[in-house]
Formats: structure tokens, C-alpha cells, sequence
């Protein structure tokens, strides 16, 4: 599916469409919307021959360019045009887009650190814009702060604040592949307990800080985060909330059904289904231990996740309902391993905050 139309560089560019404004003065720009399923490669061609259909142009009327295509996996629109500076500027160009986002703070928040944070203008180095910080002071340690910036990266804000006391917890369990090809094989044979270990001893050692309420801490993360929240939450009990989304709960099952599928092998001894190797991918499997969570879990996927099939999360989900434990499921009805488009992305984190929030 394609869609197309000319906007002038003079265009004002709002949320979710682009305007035209005609000038006999200024050459027209064009922008491609070019919407690709999940799995499917960029066809550059197939893509410009519309454009060429719906903008009335000769087939070789230009070069188009892709804006930072999305990886192959996730599908969803990609923005093609046929001026190489317009690309340029949009590829570099956050300074057009404005994010909202919830931060979860411990520490010592406080008014006079919110109003000195509105003013920041870099952090390391790096511009910041804050257009708007808006605290909601929480008991105990915890805090949420609802944040509106231009041209900021997430982690320059929670640089920010971590340089001023606030405790931001992101463990750097062993399989990253940022400290070595030792560090990132330390899961073979291994995917849960060890980085379990790792993110426990993180945890251990924030709380001996003194910062943490002990009786409000989650757990939560997407992917192989997803898969560590199912297993944390299988094997550690100090939380009160757990967030569990495109989680690999099984092990076999990614091995049978995942596009990925063989590739699984690798981080064992070979098939689950040859010699004694089924026992190996089930000690590793979240989905072996479901009966021992205790706290309340909300569990999201796509519903078309070919890297992480939704049944996966279907499976955890209905054991922990079925055996009446506090446990919700909310399936996103789109292709792709993360929502593809901008507008169900920020619905996920906004479902995911309220959860946290209400959670804990």
C-alpha cells in the first residue's frame, strides 16, 4: 500500500500528515509513505513505480531516497522522498518531533531539581530541550515525572537526572554484546539464571543505597527484556508488579515456530528435539516455572509477532488466569515484533506506564 503527495519546502509539518503550500518560487519536494509488512525487504523499486503512478511523473523522473528504513523485522511506514537534502534534514532532524514519556524516579525528588531540570539545555555535551516536566510526587522513594522534549534522547534525560542522585537501575546483564565476545557467550547454555543473577545483584546493590522502597519495586522490559521479566518474576519475589511483553516464554516453541526458528540451536547444545536436549530448553523456559509467579502481571504482544509468536504469551497468560492468579493480556492487533506505527507505539508506553503506576 502506498500513498503519496507533493509539499513544498515552505510546508508546515504537523502530527501525522505533511501540507502543501504551492510557491511558483520554490521547487516541490515529494514524499513517499510506503507501508511494508513485517519480513518484507524495502522494494525501492515497486515503491517509486507509484509514486510515479500517483504523482502523474515519468517512471525515471529522480532518485528517491529511503529516511531511515526500519529493519527488516518490523514493518510499518517507511517515508521515502526525492530531495536528498529534505532526507538529510529529517534524518538529523528531531528537532521537528516532540516525545512525551512518564519517568519513574528514586531518589530525592523535589521541586527545586524539576525546575532546574526545565532549564537544562545539554547534558554531557549533548543539546537537551525540555518543553515541559511536570512532577507527581508518589510516597516513599517513588516518583513519576511527565516529560515533553525536543531533539532528546531518553537517556540524556535519565543521564540528567542520574548525575543529580536519582537512582536509575539499567543492568547490563551478561549476553550484551557492548563488553566482548565472552561476555556476549556467557549465555550459552545459560539465557536465564545467569543474567537473572546479574540483574538481582544490580538490584542488591542499588538497595543497599538506602533509595529503594522495598515494598514497591517491578520489573518489566520487551523482548529479551520480556523474556528476563517472565523469568525474574518465576524465580525472585520482591515485586509488586511485573510487565512481561513479547517475552520468549518458551524456548521450544521459539525453536518450532519463530522466524528465527534453527537459529535457536545455537545457544544450546543443538535441537531440542534430538538426544536429551528438550530438558535443557525447558529449564531455560520461563513457562516451566509459570506457577511460581506471585505478583500481578500485565502480558502484551503483537498479535502477528513472527520473531516472538503471541502464543507464547496466549500460554503464560492462560496458565496464570487459569490457576486464579492476577494477571492480564492486551494483544496488539499488528504485525511485527514492536508496533510499527508511531501512534499504537505510544499507546504501548502509555499502557505500560499506568500499569507501573497503579501498580506500584
Amino acid at each position: 500500500m502506498a500513498s503519496a503527495w507533493p509539499a513544498s519546502r515552505s510546508s508546515a509539518c504537523k502530527p501525522g500528515r505533511i501540507e502543501s503550500s504551492k510557491s511558483p518560487a520554490v521547487k516541490e519536494l515529494r514524499v513517499l509513505l510506503f507501508h511494508r509488512s513485517p519480513g518484507e525487504a524495502l522494494d525501492m523499486k515497486a515503491a517509486t513505480s507509484r509514486a510515479a503512478e500517483h504523482l502523474n511523473l515519468p517512471r525515471a523522473s529522480g532518485r528517491w531516497l529511503a529516511i531511515q528504513p526500519m529493519p527488516p523485522v518490523d514493518g510499518g511506514l517507511e517515508i521515502l522522498t526525492d530531495d536528498g537534502s529534505w532526507a538529510h534534514k529529517i534524518s538529523q532532524g528531531a528537532h521537528a518531533l516532540t516525545v512525551d514519556y512518564v519517568l519513574r524516579m528514586r531518589g530525592p525528588l523535589n521541586e527545586t531539581l524539576v525546575e532546574e531540570f526545565r532549564g537544562a539545555t545539554d547534558c554531557e555535551g549533548d543539546p537537551m530541550s525540555i518543553l515541559q516536566a511536570d512532577a507527581q510526587f508518589g510516597e516513599g522513594f517513588n516518583h513519576w515525572l511527565n516529560v515533553t522534549v525536543r531533539a532528546t534522547r531518553s537517556a540524556q534525560v535519565r543521564h540528567w537526572w542520574a548525575a543529580r542522585g536519582i537512582i536509575v537501575l539499567q543492568p547490563n546483564y551478561r549476553g550484551s554484546d557492548n563488553s566482548g565476545n565472552a561476555y556476549q557467550h556467557a549465555i550459552y547454555m545459560d539465557a536465564g539464571d545467569g543474567p537473572g543473577r546479574d540483574v538481582m545483584a544490580g538490584l542488591a546493590a542499588v538497595e543497599r543505597s538506602g533509595n529503594v522502597d522495598h515494598a514497591r519495586i517491578g520489573v518489566s522490559g520487551w523482548s529479551y527484556g520480556g523474556y528476563m521479566t517472565s523469568w525474574l518474576m518465576t524465580h525472585y519475589h520482591p515485586w509488586k508488579t511485573a510487565f512481561s511483553g513479547a517475552a520468549v516464554n518458551d524456548l521450544v516453541d521459539e525453536y518450532d515456530f519463530s522466524d528465527g526458528n534453527v537459529q535457536t540451536a545455537f545457544a544450546f547444545k543443538g535441537s531440542p528435539h534430538v538426544g536429551n536436549n528438550l530438558a535443557d530448553y525447558r529449564a531455560q523456559s520461563p513457562i516451566t516455572y509459570a506457577l511460581d509467579v506471585t505478583c500481578p502481571v500485565l502480558i502484551m504482544s503483537d498479535i502477528g509477532d513472527a520473531r516472538v509468536p503471541v502464543t507464547q504469551s496466549f500460554r503464560m497468560y492462560r496458565i496464570l488466569k487459569d490457576n486464579n492468579r492476577p494477571v492480564r493480556f492486551i494483544g496488539i492487533p499488528v504485525d511485527g515484533h514492536n508496533p510499527g506505527d508511531i501512534v499504537r507505539r505510544i499507546e504501548r508506553e502509555r499502557v505500560w506506564a499506568d500499569w507501573a503506576a497503579q501498580g506500584l
